[in-house]
């Protein structure tokens, strides 16, 4: 009898200890995620090519399904001088940069990279150019008034807005880039303009062949004279600048090398991709329809 209440006990403390096992595991408390035979061979090989000289640590693997045997599996290698993240399509013995769908031409590795990628960005009010603050699916656009390709996609970004109303909020911030000649004064135009309650599309006018008083006086003759005054105050003010200056540090943080960058709750798209920007709002969009 003592033996069975005895063997009774080691089973139920089995039972509480496995419980308790899997309630910290839910919560983030136990269990490092496990990697797969694939992940663990091209860390070793890493390791191997740079000879000890760094710290190679493996964060995430994802497969997207898309061909049997191939994950995306992302290393931090960390040097005495650097610390970054690299992300690779491999099998352990293949890394895939391209890989075509013949079907649309697209480079479905962007499509993997998009959706095994997270970044962090803030995002604030003064940012926002469509929708509520709280939206489920937040898009912020790193873009360049001069840019003919973020023209593009702000004609997406409308079609965007016509589409999910209720769901999308969209923000803005200004990544001039330096070969653009124009862009950093676009950038404080654009400012100024909000700042006396207009929302100029920028992307609307031909900059092309303008020198800067030429730009200027096309928005000053959308304002009434009153106005005039307190616009170029804004143009040139400190606050003005320092919002700029911070999303283009915010961007050079994030890598952003060109434009337009855009995340998509936290899903980066680096370049005009007007198709892989609908399939990653669509994959987020479906989420909602799971809660």
């Amino acid at each position: 009898m003592k033996t069975k209440k005895g063997i009774i006990r080691v089973v139920f403390a089995i039972l509480v200890l496995s419980l308790t096992l899997s309630i910290f595991a839910g919560t983030g408390f136990a269990q490092t995620k496990k990697f797969s035979k694939t992940a663990k061979t091209v860390k070793k090989i890493v390791e191997k090519r740079i000879r000890g000289k760094a710290k190679v640590t493996l964060l995430d693997e994802v497969d997207p399904k898309v061909i049997d045997g191939f994950k995306y599996i992302k290393l931090n290698i960390i040097t005495d001088a650097d610390n970054k993240t690299f992300g690779f399509y491999t099998n352990g013995k293949y890394i895939i940069t391209g890989l075509a769908d013949l079907k649309t031409g697209e480079n479905v590795i962007n499509y993997i990279r998009a959706i095994s990628d997270t970044v962090n960005v803030e995002i604030r009010s003064d940012e926002l150019i469509y929708g509520n603050v709280n939206a489920p699916v937040k898009i912020v656009v790193f873009s360049d008034f001069e840019c003919p390709f973020c023209k593009r996609a702000s004609k997406e970004i409308k079609g965007i807005i016509k589409k999910y109303e209720n769901k999308v909020a969209i923000f803005y911030k200004h990544f001039p880039l330096s070969f653009h000649k124009h862009a950093e004064l676009l950038a404080k135009i654009y400012e100024a303009g909000r700042k006396l309650g207009y929302k100029w599309d920028m992307y609307s006018y031909d900059f092309r062949n303008k020198n800067n008083d030429e730009i200027l006086k096309i928005f000053e003759n959308q304002l009434p004279k009153n106005k005039v005054v307190e616009f170029y105050k804004f143009l040139s003010s400190q606050e003005v600048i320092d919002k700029i200056e911070r999303n283009k540090k915010e961007g050079q943080a994030l890598g952003v090398k060109g434009t337009p960058y855009i995340i998509i709750n936290r899903h980066p798209i680096s370049g005009y991709q007007p198709n892989l920007i609908l399939r990653i709002l669509n994959m987020e969009i479906a989420k909602l329809k799971k809660r």
